[in-house]
């Protein structure tokens, strides 16, 4: 375990959401264009992911002896033996798999690139990796929609519940990439969960096991619904285009 790992995800679980400061950050991205129009999950994802880096950034510069390190990693269109990885618009991880795979059905497919997996930020605590994701969905299975890669953008993911997302196939299906590019088993995992399911399930066998299986589990620091909400009235404020459906 990386030094200071406890400290740092406690950090993050006690940090609220600057709207202002958020929305400064998402306007002065370089691809920002006011005139267009985003789902309103789409802007959720992108301030979950700005709450994330802002939650960091603010805890190197209040821990400066926590030598946190914000450089990527992999780089940007690093290949391993069997994944290439590449960033979207967010910055956010996204793996893909150069290998032919067999999907459920039996149907074998070449020349095509799978995603594998995507994952919110990748950092060095101290020298060690720590990979985190933000999972501000329900406790139960939410289906699936199909997905395909466009424009810098991932349209549509496996809507996996957290109770799933935790399991120790899911854990190793999601680290198995990056464990290929660091060339090592142990890497630090942590997990932003709504702070309403960390309450109801804390002391569920689930997340009892994912915590035995090394998997660091923060609470957001508001429900998944409340955050949306909070996203939604600012970007009404910003009178920024949004499609609510």
């Amino acid at each position: 375990m990386a030094p200071n790992l406890d400290a740092l995800c406690r950090h993050i679980s006690e940090h609220l959401i600057d709207l202002g400061e958020a929305m400064e950050v998402y306007k002065n991205h370089p691809q920002f264009d006011e005139r267009k129009t985003l789902s309103a999950s789409t802007y959720v994802a992108a301030f979950k992911h700005i709450w994330l880096e802002l939650a960091l950034e603010n805890c190197a510069t209040e821990n400066p002896g926590f030598n946190i390190s914000f450089q990527t990693y992999p780089n940007e269109g690093y290949e391993t033996k069997d994944y290439k990885f590449h960033y979207d618009s967010l910055g956010r991880l996204f793996v893909f798999s150069k290998i032919t795979e067999l999907p459920r059905k039996g149907r074998i497919h070449t020349g095509k690139k799978f995603h594998r997996a995507r994952y919110e930020t990748t950092m060095m605590l101290n020298g060690e990796p720590v990979i985190f994701d933000v999972r501000l969905t329900g406790w139960k299975n939410h289906g699936r929609s199909r997905g395909r890669w466009k424009e810098d953008e991932y349209k549509g993911i496996r809507l996996m519940g957290i109770q799933r997302f935790l399991t120790r196939w899911a854990r190793n299906r999601k680290l198995r990439p990056l464990r290929q590019y660091w060339q090592r088993t142990d890497l630090d995992y942590c997990v932003v969960i709504p702070k309403d399911v960390f309450e109801g399930q804390e002391d569920s066998e689930t997340i009892r096991f994912a915590r035995k299986i090394g998997t660091r589990i923060i609470p957001f620091y508001t429900g998944s619904l409340e955050f949306r909400k909070e996203v939604i009235n600012n970007l009404r404020k910003h009178n920024l285009n949004m499609d609510e459906n």
